[in-house]
């Protein structure tokens, strides 16, 4: 079924992160965690890895702030290659402000963007991270084992 990823339903979106978890074409993670390794050692880098799950394409996109830094930042997105929007995103050392009539209206610890077609910029909304899901939010290699397990990406 071809999707609109400007216009995704919430239902749409469900699915899309449902049909990421057992899809007919799995990623390399172990590929991946071999660039994420590399990647989590430099400073402000970017890494990108593409994969294509049911006919649609991903990026899984890194951010890592300066390592050297006291407060640690970095941040692990899904998005679409087409469109560039995110499916989920998990911010680790900054803060966020939702838009007005959102609760929590700032939040400012690691939190977690789920598309949300509600907005202009999909990811606008974001909701503080469960502990339960992130346990081991102080490094962007635990964080993104407990990323894949939230989504069930394997």
């Amino acid at each position: 079924m071809p999707y609109d990823e400007t216009n995704l339903e919430d239902s749409d979106v469900k699915y899309l992160i449902n049909s990421l978890k057992n899809p007919s074409n799995n990623f390399d993670i172990h590929e991946v965690q071999k660039k994420l390794a590399i990647l989590s050692e430099e400073i402000d880098s970017t890494g990108v890895v593409l994969g294509l799950v049911d006919g649609i394409e991903y990026k899984l996109h890194f951010f890592c702030g300066n390592p050297q830094s006291p407060k640690k930042r970095f941040s692990i997105h899904l998005r679409f290659a087409q469109s560039n929007h995110h499916l989920a995103r998990v911010d680790v050392g900054s803060y966020h402000t939702n838009p007005e009539g959102i609760s929590p209206h700032r939040i400012s610890g690691p939190h977690i963007h789920i598309y949300n077609n509600r907005y202009k910029k999909k990811d606008r909304v974001a909701m503080p991270i469960d502990g339960n899901n992130f346990p081991n939010i102080t490094t962007i290699i635990k964080a993104y084992q407990d990323f894949l397990d939230l989504t069930s990406i394997n």
